[in-house]
């Protein structure tokens, strides 16, 4: 289980932002792993509904990044294709 307590500068919506929490569930299967990723805690603010849009793309990311993790290996995020996607991630995140 993740608490969001901390939110990036700037971050519209930081108030809503901490009182998210988003659970990852890891469960083995007969052809693998299943994740789950659960995200609550949102209110039907404007405020909260401008997080949510955030978590709705990020989550959408992450997952996607830990299923290439689990078919091809680690990749290094600190420079090439990793640093530009973490980049990419950065952005989507604080709007910079």
């Amino acid at each position: 289980m993740i608490r969001n307590i901390q939110a990036p500068e700037g971050f519209a919506g930081k108030g809503e932002f901490q009182k998210t929490v988003t659970v990852v569930e890891f469960e083995p299967v007969t052809t693998g792993t299943r994740v789950r990723l659960t995200n609550t805690g949102y209110s039907a603010t404007p405020e909260a509904q401008t997080v949510y849009g955030h978590f709705e793309w990020g989550n959408a990311y992450t997952l996607a990044e830990l299923k290439k993790r689990f078919e091809k290996g680690a990749i290094d995020r600190t420079q090439g294709e990793g640093a530009a996607r973490n980049a990419e991630a950065d952005k989507a995140v604080t709007g910079k």
